[in-house]
């Protein structure tokens, strides 16, 4: 152990010759804990919410997902179908068809996108988890539909206690308009609804599904499919998958995994994560400059010691490094204390959910939280930055200067 650390130590914790300075010295230390605790909790709080926005959204997306780069039609033949389901890694896949339509129920009426999907899409997507009333069936006889819980609302239907049926209407597109009988342009179907699911606003607001084949009916789409979508297996390489399925369809097509479907989104959570990080980290350094002052306080109070040093042999770097030892020993003490206080925090809202969330409309009821090692190391080496430019200044501006040493 160094000399200057030791003393460093030693100041760190002795009593100091006046109440002030130990209380500014106190005052830093709890200024900075405070600030590494609300930055930990603050970033554990967005990872939760961030985990659950994924949740949602992997819960309503396949894991890969086909489109089309222009139009909105994907040409595939029986054979490319065939060996995209026999590419290695492939668990299921289920083709989908989706056309806007107008849902009227009563005098209330509603548009929606509606998807047209197949006997598979049970096995590809977890949308029948997360029914709140009633089952989802699209194989059932007679043909239903199934509302998401705001487009439920919106039309004021009971999945559960449903008298009549849903009328939907979607544009024929051959047939031309008839002023005087305007319905006449517009393919009608009568369905009831089976069910409504609940996953996440912009979905269930959004979206209602039917069977594939009356969506066929209704849009005159006789060939194509608007989207393929993709399980993988447990373990599958996603990278050989994607580059195995562009291997066979046709050049013209976007393959996007679960975070590109959603990028945008992602990106914008990604981006205020960082907004946090930076403001928080800001008012950090507003907290180190208690460290300049209790620094500075300190090497008033201990010009004394210095010139007893300068007189047994140290030199002016020696008195200086105590100094700044001073400020590093303290500011990781506040660093660890605020990292505990933080994670005992966080550990009581993950069991015992202190704070709850205001309102019935949300899937959770307290504010999530999710820890993660690399936050930790981050809020880590934004204190230790902030720290040694906050002992710069004091540390630099201590002018050791010769002393007389004064017997007691």
């Amino acid at each position: 152990m160094s000399a200057p650390f030791f003393i460093a130590f030693r100041y760190c914790w002795s009593k100091k010759s006046s109440n002030a300075i130990q209380l500014v010295s106190w005052i830093s230390m709890i200024a900075l804990s405070f600030g590494v605790a609300a930055l930990i909790i603050v970033l554990s709080v967005f990872n939760g919410f961030e985990s659950l926005v994924k949740t949602l959204y992997h819960s309503f997306n396949p894991d890969l997902q086909l489109n089309p780069v222009s139009g909105k039609v994907i040409q595939l033949n029986e054979a490319q179908l065939a060996a995209l389901r026999r590419v290695k890694g492939v668990e299921a896949l289920s083709t989908i068809v989706e056309e806007k339509m107008l849902l009227r129920y009563h005098e209330q009426q509603y548009i929606a996108s509606v998807i047209g999907a197949d006997s598979n899409f049970s096995k590809v997507h977890e949308v029948g988890h997360f029914m709140y009333k009633g089952r989802f069936d699209l194989q059932s006889e007679p043909p239903g539909i199934i509302l998401g819980a705001g487009i439920a609302q919106a039309l004021q239907v009971d999945p559960e206690h449903a008298q009549e049926p849903i009328t939907l209407y979607c544009a024929s597109r051959t047939a031309s308009v008839n002023e005087l009988d305007p319905s006449s342009a517009f393919h009608q179907a009568f369905l009831r609804c089976y069910g409504a699911f609940a996953i996440q606003q912009e979905f269930d607001q959004h979206y209602a599904f039917l069977s594939q084949d009356v969506v066929r009916d209704l849009s005159e789409q006789t060939e194509g499919f608007s989207a393929i979508h993709f399980k993988l297996e447990k373990g599958a390489n996603e990278k050989g998958v994607k580059k195995a399925i562009q291997a066979i369809c046709p050049t013209k097509i976007q393959l996007l995994n679960r975070d590109e479907q959603n990028a945008e989104v992602f990106r914008i959570m990604k981006i205020e994560k960082l907004m946090v990080f930076l403001l928080l980290g800001f008012i950090l350094l507003i907290a180190s400059f208690n460290f300049i002052g209790s620094l500075s306080l300190m090497a008033i109070d201990k010009r004394h010691d210095s010139g007893v040093l300068l007189t047994l042999g140290a030199t002016k770097e020696d008195i200086q490094q105590i100094f700044r030892w001073v400020g590093y020993i303290q500011s990781l003490a506040a660093s660890i204390a605020g990292t505990l206080f933080g994670i005992g925090i966080c550990l009581g809202q993950y069991y015992f959910h202190w704070i709850e969330l205001q309102g019935d409309s949300f899937v959770i009821k307290a504010y999530p939280v999710e820890m993660r090692l690399w936050d930790f190391v981050f809020v880590f080496l934004l204190v230790n930055v902030i720290t040694f430019l906050a002992t710069l200044i004091p540390v630099r501006r201590i002018k050791v200067m010769e002393l007389e040493l004064k017997s007691e």
